[in-house]
């Protein structure tokens, strides 16, 4: 394949087409019909080449056919003999004029070697918004987190569509402030991870391809359908190194309200993992309660039974499903069905939905005391393998794999993780052992004070097994020849002595109904003397067995002389006397 010159988008020329680009698609979305919400006009992209340059592109209609199941967002392609259009619309969603065309004569390729940037990002300055430096309805990047939200406002379009919106305050690294407005699914995203910000800690977010809009002296970022990325506590650089400088600024702060502040609502990896997080042994996870808990275990296999692709609704990133649909059927005449996807969830239901590709891996992982199914899903999944889900899938379809699953999924093997699942009502509800990963660090620090977790756990349950095993040897092991065998019940011992020597023998402190007073020194022959500090009594009653094993051959020479028996007749004969045995 002879691609000739590679050309970055600003050295596109209008005087010329026989040239060939080289960028990523950092978004994919399709322009509704004004008219006809259910029809398309369009495919819109925005693009990013190996400098940073961004600019708009698209497919029309009538080359749908060609096009349509080409492009895949995230992935990068060769674009040859593209056409240059003036950028018309009234928003525009990168700082270019122009615009991208794929048009009838233009071939595309896939591309392996992107080297430009992965996400594109071009953030703007909380202060130039605050300024209004920045023009009105200009596309623009911004990072910060969460520092409060309003409430959600819910409402009518003029076309008398339900939506609404959720105005939510993000500080940047200096302490300045801009809104957010988020509509629809961008809304319910932040509110949940608002609603349990006790457990996610700091809430840091990238809007990106917002717009913004000027009401009064303020700036509001606004989510554009379709358009807008919404990364929150993203595993990308730009948060990681964000997260970073907030605990730097934190830590510096000559302000003691800041940095008290940010250090009460920073949540680091250590305090996620560590110190927030309830953490298990795989042997420990049950179907008990609904909750999140964090093991570390090794991935020792991946599953060839499951599927490890689903198609995702690009709104929501949920599951969508097949519905096969026909135009009315005419008498005689065969008509071919038309497969689509519906999504399910309240938030996309009967609308139009946008679907894609996305990858839920099936791992066993395996700790020193069992093994867990656990599903890893998109986001992580192509951290890790540094890929996506659509060139996976390309190349599996196309047979370039050895086995059931893409070979790049053999990195994933002999890997220790800490992993965050989720223990959901689904789970619960349907007897499922199948885990959601909501979250994964390989970090070393993490990994290695949670496996101090894990020990504290192993030798504590040995103590506890231990402690039993005496209980248990405490309770077969007690002399009958005793004349005062003492009974234990409730923690309280009671016997044939006098009540001056059993006093002498009961503790000074005193009891109640919930904490059994530890025995003193003196009751060590008793069989609570073996329980621990604290340990509950058992509650039943045990009473004491001989400390000697009887002969039962020596019992059974009575039985076998009929004249002492009460069981058998009397035999003819003169008796045999027995010989009285002396006691040792």
């Amino acid at each position: 394949m002879e691609l000739g010159n590679i050309t970055y988008l600003k050295d596109l020329d209008l005087a010329r087409r026989d040239y060939t680009v080289k960028v990523r698609v950092l978004r994919l979305w399709k322009q509704p019909m004004y008219n006809n919400p259910e029809q398309f006009y369009s495919i819109e992209m925005i693009v990013v080449d190996e400098e940073g340059t961004t600019m708009q592109g698209n497919v029309l209609r009538r080359w749908f056919p060609r096009f349509e199941q080409v492009f895949n967002e995230s992935d990068c392609y060769f674009i040859v003999k593209p056409t240059i259009g003036l950028n018309e619309s009234k928003y525009k969603y990168v700082d270019n004029k122009n615009k991208l065309g794929i048009y009838c004569d233009t071939d595309v390729y896939p591309c392996k070697d992107f080297n430009g940037p992965m996400y594109g990002f071009s953030f703007t300055s909380f202060k130039d918004i605050i300024d209004k430096t920045v023009p009105e309805n200009k596309s623009i990047d911004v990072i910060g987190f969460v520092a409060d939200v309003k409430d959600l406002k819910k409402f009518k379009t003029a076309r008398g569509k339900d939506t609404k919106k959720l105005n939510v305050i993000i500080q940047d690294l200096e302490m300045e402030s801009i809104y957010l407005s988020l509509w629809d699914s961008y809304a319910d995203r932040i509110l949940e991870q608002w609603e349990n910000r006790e457990e996610h800690g700091v809430i840091v977010v990238i809007l990106q391809f917002g717009t913004l809009k000027y009401f009064g002296r303020f700036g509001y970022v606004n989510s554009c359908f379709n358009v807008s990325k919404l990364f929150i506590n993203s595993d990308v650089d730009e948060m990681t190194t964000f997260r970073k400088s907030l605990i730097a600024n934190s830590a510096a702060s000559s302000c003691s309200s800041q940095s008290s502040r940010l250090s009460g609502i920073f949540l680091s990896l250590y305090d996620e993992y560590v110190v927030r997080s309830e953490f298990n042994n795989i042997a420990e996870v049950n179907l008990n309660q609904a909750k999140s808990v964090v093991v570390v275990g090794t991935v020792q296999m991946i599953s060839e039974d499951l599927p490890w692709y689903y198609f995702a609704c690009k709104t929501c990133n949920k599951k969508v499903f097949p519905k096969v649909t026909n135009d009315t059927p005419t008498v005689g005449v065969l008509v071919d069905e038309e497969e689509v996807y519906e999504c399910k969830t309240k938030t996309c239901k009967d609308t139009v939905i946008q679907y894609t590709k996305r990858l839920k891996i099936p791992l066993t992982v395996q700790d020193s005391s069992g093994t867990v199914s656990l599903t890893l899903f998109d986001r992580d999944a192509c951290r890790i393998l540094n890929t996506t889900a659509a060139n996976l899938i390309e190349k599996h379809v196309a047979g370039g794999d050895k086995g059931l699953y893409p070979d790049e999924f053999e990195a994933l093997l002999g890997k220790k993780f800490a992993f965050k699942i989720d223990i959901s009502d689904f789970n619960i509800e349907h007897n499922f052992w199948f885990f959601g990963v909501s979250k994964l660090t390989d970090d070393e620090d993490i990994i290695f004070e949670l496996e101090k977790k894990a020990n504290n756990i192993k030798v504590e349950t040995t103590a506890s097994l231990n402690n039993r095993f005496t209980d248990m040897e405490s309770e077969d092991t007690v002399n009958l020849n005793d004349d005062n065998c003492t009974d234990v019940i409730m923690g309280v011992t009671v016997g044939t002595k006098s009540n001056e020597d059993f006093k002498s023998k009961v503790p000074s402190e005193s009891m109640d109904d919930n904490v059994i007073t530890p025995l003193t020194k003196n009751l060590e022959d008793t069989a609570m003397a073996s329980k621990p500090i604290g340990e509950p009594a058992i509650f039943k009653r045990k009473t004491k067995k001989p400390a000697f094993k009887k002969n039962l051959v020596e019992s059974y020479d009575v039985e076998e002389n009929g004249e002492m028996s009460t069981t058998k007749p009397v035999k003819p004969g003169k008796p045999t006397l027995l010989i009285p045995k002396i006691e040792k």
